[in-house]
């Protein structure tokens, strides 16, 4: 019965399957059928990589000193290969030191005879001016000295052309003198011209058309001597009415030679080269209008109206002293060039200095703080650090 339910079924095959294993007709294992393949093993996965150190958040700090700087601690195989940063010593640490005398100069830190300004935000009071960076490449200022004897005064510069090493700046100033029956103004536009020739010289060309009006008696008891030729009393000499008006050109000429940040020396020179007054034949008693008044209209030789001097810069973190000699035909105008002392402070430029500083001195007390071993090896020499 058997075998006539498998010949029924239809089974007339000559192979069959045991064991996973096709066999013959004979029992004997079938080698050339094929074998089925066995499931390959799954990749194992990979190890989780080592996160990224985080970045150093600056974001909230408001300060160098509260700017976190700590590290995410290393993995132990690195750290077992990490090398020790060896400690400053004191020579070195004494090199390092930012000093003025050292650093390479500023092209554009003297802001009085070229075409540069004071930062934004940066103030200066010195003796002869009173300046502030009202907005960028943007000042306006004060001369002190001419306010005390009554000369009342105002200037401003403005630096809105800069193409590599040339400066295009245009300023303008307004003084005048006022009493109830007398008036006297002087208005200045014109501009400057700044080049820096090399990392240790500057040349400036400048300059300016002036305009004059003077009108009305001045009363010589309410009047700085230091404006008049004479404190005689005008009436005495049959001056009735002062009425005198005019225009002038002014050039000058100003180069600086800066050894480092600190130290400079300064040339400047100035001169009319054209002028022109009308009047009602009474005489001026103004000084430095008297002189030129007295010349004829047209072009000028400028010493009839000039002024030169020299004299050595030093400046310091905030202070600066100017110290030399100079001469001019309108009084105080070769002093006032020639000596100044002035102290500035904020802006971009005195920012950056302090916070060099300030690295300076937390990199010198976390030395002293670890009391560093390191010996107290020379400073290299400034052929092998600065070219010498």
């Amino acid at each position: 019965m058997g075998w006539l339910l498998l010949a029924g079924l239809g089974f007339a095959e000559d192979t069959v399957a045991w064991g996973g294993t096709q066999l013959t007709d004979d029992g004997e294992p079938d080698t050339e059928a094929p074998a089925e393949s066995e499931p390959e093993p799954e990749p194992e996965p990979e190890p989780n990589p080592e996160p990224e150190p985080e970045p150093v958040d600056f974001s909230q700090a408001q300060s160098v000193d509260d700017a976190d700087f700590s590290a995410p601690a290393l993995p132990e195989d690195v750290a077992a290969e990490a090398m020790e940063v060896p400690e400053l010593s004191k020579g070195q640490l004494k090199w390092l030191k930012p000093r003025l005398k050292e650093l390479p100069p500023n092209p554009r830190a003297h802001t009085e005879f070229t075409a540069y300004t004071l930062d934004w935000a940066e103030v200066k009071f010195g003796i002869s001016q009173v300046q502030i960076g009202l907005l960028p490449r943007t000042q306006i200022g004060t001369s002190v000295p001419l306010d005390v004897i009554g000369l009342w005064n105002a200037n401003a510069k403005v630096n809105p052309l800069r193409l590599g090493p040339v400066d295009l700046a245009i300023e303008g100033s307004r003084y005048m003198v006022r009493q109830p029956d007398f008036g006297l103004t002087y208005t200045s536009v014109g501009g400057t011209l700044s080049v820096i020739a090399t990392e240790k010289i500057g040349v400036h060309l400048g300059s300016e058309y002036w305009m004059v009006g003077v009108e009305g008696l001045p009363d010589p008891t309410a009047i700085s001597p230091a404006l008049m030729v004479s404190d005689e009393d005008l009436t005495k000499l049959g001056v009735v009415d002062l009425d005198i008006s005019g225009a002038a050109v002014s050039t000058r000429l100003a180069v600086d030679l800066r050894f480092n940040r600190r130290d400079s020396i300064i040339v400047q020179g100035a001169g009319v080269v054209w002028k022109e007054t009308t009047s009602n034949d009474s005489p001026i008693p103004l000084r430095g209008l008297d002189a030129l008044a007295a010349q004829e209209d047209g072009l000028q030789n400028p010493v009839n109206a000039f002024m030169v001097s020299g004299a050595y810069q030093m400046d310091l973190k905030r202070l600066s002293i100017r110290l030399g000699a100079g001469y001019s035909t309108m009084r105080f105008m070769g002093l006032l060039n020639s000596f100044e002392v002035s102290y500035r402070f904020g802006g971009r430029t005195k920012r950056d200095e302090r916070v060099q500083r300030r690295t300076w001195r937390h990199n010198r007390k976390d030395a002293r703080k670890n009391g560093s071993d390191a010996p107290d090896t020379q400073a290299p020499e400034a052929s092998e650090t600065d070219g010498g």
